[in-house]
């Protein structure tokens, strides 16, 4: 049920309430249970009558009523109500369509500990959208169930705890955050305290389980590049401090040369077991959306052609299943608005015309001055054909952008902060590349494209002059 839905709902309840105990006689008493319970029928079958029965109430002039009469009269609707967030990203399926070879690769190296052994640590990577986080979060489900079960045969317990290192960039904030996790309720860490301190009862709060504690760090280049490999290197030696417990780690990235970045001492103490996520094709991305359409939609609710043309532009998307789910969705609830009867062809294409437009322009529209200016900067070597730069190149025509239009720039320290918040918004794209004994440096690209960039910026008070003959004429 959406929160529009619920709102509407909950009003026609207190409406009927209202109306059925204002005079109510005997049979009035007997049939109000009954009034109310078929409010939900009502609603979704025929707006007409709903409208009579709250005439004269404060409902008859209610957007939320206007709305649903502008609704086509589809028997049913286009969605199953209570199914429909099975389209979005963040929902984990019990079956996983094309990832059980990756889904029992996981499976066999944690079993280890089903034996009483040590699971060895794993590397999964793969591009965004093929299913990584999906997979691991379905096999912590697994794992919870059988925690029991290795209990009552006297088994150190297996337990998987998850964390987003795009949330937790910092060693602080990760090492807080797992212990906390494992902290009695009540108990958790408090913020002032030094990282040897939170170590010190991240052991304690590991210790206590007495489990092999599988500890998944998402995203886990986003650590890395935000504060190097401090933390990868306490967790790889976490072992040799735990009494007993056991700790092993689960990396998952869409950027595999994250790898190469760490510090040979991490990777030989790390030595994990590597999983890849290969790209999703157009066969697949349909057999997926038809095992989730099959429980989200009503019966005959999708047109021809739809599901395959979901997966076709996802294909074309580097293989990723959320830009196809969420297309599907987006295709359905603009059919929904318009009071159609299926979801069709065109839908899909507005669709895709509303997510790739309106999510991207919008947001960089939404950004700070100095964040559009680093934008522009990209923009402005994208265009004249550098397509990866670094970021004292980046700062430069920064610096010059501010220059132009009367502003003190910031820190090339902050700005390359700027560039990562880019990255984490899917506008520019960095990449921290080792140079070896020279250090380390993020190549950087334009991420969203040069017709959505213009399109943002074009009608702004302060950069649209500059999307003309200034940048054009900048020397690099």
């Amino acid at each position: 049920m959406t929160g529009q839905e619920a709102r509407l709902r909950y009003h026609e309840r207190e409406q009927y309430q209202q109306i059925e105990t204002a005079n109510p006689t005997e049979g009035d008493r007997k049939s109000s249970g009954r009034a109310v319970g078929g409010l939900k029928k009502v609603v979704e079958e025929c707006p007409d009558r709903l409208e009579e029965k709250v005439k004269g109430t404060s409902l008859n002039k209610n957007l939320f009523l206007e709305n649903i009469k502008g609704r086509g009269r589809r028997k049913g609707g286009i969605f199953r109500n209570e199914n429909r967030d099975l389209l979005r990203a963040d929902y984990i399926p019990d079956e996983l369509p094309h990832r059980e070879k990756e889904l029992d690769q996981i499976v066999s190296i944690l079993s280890t500990a089903m034996d009483g052994g040590h699971p060895s640590n794993i590397f999964i990577y793969g591009t965004t959208g093929t299913g990584k986080t999906a997979v691991v979060l379905n096999v912590k489900r697994q794992v919870e169930e059988i925690e029991h079960i290795m209990v009552g045969q006297g088994l150190r317990p297996m337990r998987m705890l998850y964390v987003n290192c795009r949330l937790h960039d910092t060693k602080y904030t990760l090492l807080s955050n797992i212990g906390n996790q494992l902290s009695p309720e009540g108990e958790n860490i408090p913020s002032g305290w030094p990282t040897e301190r939170v170590y010190r009862q991240l052991l304690k709060n590991i210790d206590r389980t007495g489990a092999t504690l599988i500890l998944v760090l998402d995203e886990v280049n986003a650590l890395v590049e935000k504060s190097g490999d401090e933390a990868l290197y306490l967790l790889s030696r976490i072992n040799p401090d735990l009494g007993r417990a056991r700790v092993t780690t689960i990396s998952i990235t869409n950027n595999p040369q994250i790898w190469n970045i760490l510090n040979p001492s991490v990777r030989s103490t790390l030595t994990p077991e590597d999983v890849y996520f290969e790209s999703y094709n157009a066969e697949q991305l349909r057999d997926i959306l038809e095992h989730r359409a099959r429980y989200t939609f009503t019966e005959d609710a999708l047109g021809q052609g739809v599901i395959s043309r979901c997966a076709a532009i996802a294909a074309q998307e580097q293989g990723d299943a959320r830009i196809a789910l969420g297309l599907l969705r987006t295709a359905g609830e603009i059919a929904e608005r318009k009071g159609a009867d299926k979801v069709r062809d065109d839908h899909v294409m507005q669709a895709h015309k509303a997510i790739e437009t309106s999510k991207t322009t919008g947001v960089i529209r939404g950004l700070s001055f100095h964040s559009k200016a680093v934008v522009l900067s990209i923009y402005a070597h994208t265009i004249k054909g550098f397509r990866k730069v670094s970021t004292g190149e980046v700062y430069d025509i920064y610096c010059k952008i501010c220059g132009l239009l009367g502003k003190s720039p910031l820190t090339q320290r902050r700005v390359s902060d700027l560039i990562s918040e880019l990255d984490m918004l899917g506008i520019a794209r960095s990449l921290v590349i080792s140079k070896g004994r020279y250090g380390r440096t993020k190549e950087i690209k334009l991420a969203a494209s040069i017709e959505d960039v213009r399109e943002a910026l074009i009608e702004d008070e302060d950069f649209g002059d500059l999307l003309g003959i200034e940048i054009n004429q900048m020397t690099f």
